[in-house]
């Protein structure tokens, strides 16, 4: 199934206005369900606002990440402040992960 944190990202960069983002999915299974609508059924209703999302007025584009190649992701889930069930946005990278972001951006 898709992951709660899909929309909320989404969400997210909808309200702070960002034309293009680029949403980086680790489960195909999650990446056929948001690329094919035409398997939805009424009782998928997080897939129904993803998918609202998708078509509004930016762009949105899909990449499937492997977890096990995605360690930017892993680090940040592991932080201290992981606890917290609260959205933390991080307008700037973090320090203790920069390096794994300039890895990933070049590859």
């Amino acid at each position: 199934m898709v992951p709660d944190a899909y929309l909320t990202g989404l969400l997210e960069a909808w309200c702070r206005g960002y034309p293009h983002v680029v949403l980086e999915v680790d489960s195909l299974e999650a990446m056929r369900l948001l690329r094919n609508d035409s398997t939805m059924d009424e009782r998928c209703s997080i897939m129904w606002y993803l998918l609202d999302l998708q078509r509004r007025n930016w762009v949105v584009r899909l990449n499937h990440i492997p977890l096990n190649l995605y360690k930017l992701a892993d680090s940040l889930a592991k932080l201290p402040t992981s606890d917290s069930l609260d959205l933390i946005v991080f307008d700037t990278p973090l320090i203790s992960v920069r390096h794994l972001l300039d890895t990933e951006v070049v590859s």
